[in-house]
């Protein structure tokens, strides 16, 4: 292999850095030699210092948030998702397994195989929460020599949904009410509660399937 490079060297400065990768020859022996081609009339010596051939080591790198915030969920939703990013900067192939998640945390995409210079997501499912808001963690495993445990941190605010804590039923078998009851007639003092009434004389042949949907329709319209 030649390497050729144009040396152009700033106002002032006496030296010039070069890098050369090697990788092509790993495990070979190697013969390196440099050569000044330059003409005399434009830079008569050419002077080399501080020469080193370094084996790099080759190792992946992780890289990752220490937390992870869902934001505000509802505490009934049981499928909460949000996505965790790993990323290799490194040299080598990463690889992340799991090692513990909280009880309420699903992990999604395990194991990871991440070539150098790319990343993956992780999928992280969050079961049912109470209370105003969750804490919990997920632990994984790595590779990485400078992070061979990496533990994450999980947060969420959440949010109570509404809940139905009662309900009306009316047996429409029993027949149809001509009006409503007094009591629900007081509940909207002020108008006439005249206008409240709800009548409807059955007709021949008419299912009480019918007045019912009628009488739904008519509680709703109050």
């Amino acid at each position: 292999m030649i390497h050729e490079e144009m040396v152009h060297l700033s106002p002032g400065a006496s030296f010039y850095e070069v890098e050369v990768s090697l990788d092509a020859y790993a495990g070979k022996d190697i013969y390196i030699a440099f050569r000044h081609n330059e003409s005399a009339e434009v830079m008569e010596n050419l002077y080399l210092d501080d020469i080193v051939v370094e084996d790099i080591p080759m190792t992946p790198a992780f890289r990752g948030a220490e937390t992870l915030n869902f934001g505000s969920v509802l505490d009934i939703n049981p499928a909460k998702k949000a996505y965790y990013v790993v990323a290799n900067t490194g040299t080598e192939e990463l690889t992340v397994e799991e090692v513990s998640a909280s009880a309420e945390l699903e992990l999604e995409g395990l194991p990871m195989a991440i070539a150098p210079g790319t990343e993956d997501t992780l999928t992280v499912i969050m079961g049912e929460v109470h209370g105003d808001s969750y804490a919990g963690q997920f632990v994984l495993s790595t590779n990485d020599p400078e992070n061979p445990t990496v533990t994450v941190q999980v947060m969420a605010a959440a949010i109570t949904a509404a809940r139905v804590t009662g309900f009306h039923f009316e047996d429409f078998e029993a027949g149809m009410p001509d009006t409503r009851s007094e009591e629900q007639d007081a509940d909207r003092s002020g108008q006439d509660a005249r206008k409240r009434h709800f009548h409807h004389r059955k007709r021949p042949g008419e299912s009480n399937d019918r007045l019912g949907i009628m009488w739904k329709w008519a509680m709703i319209r109050w």
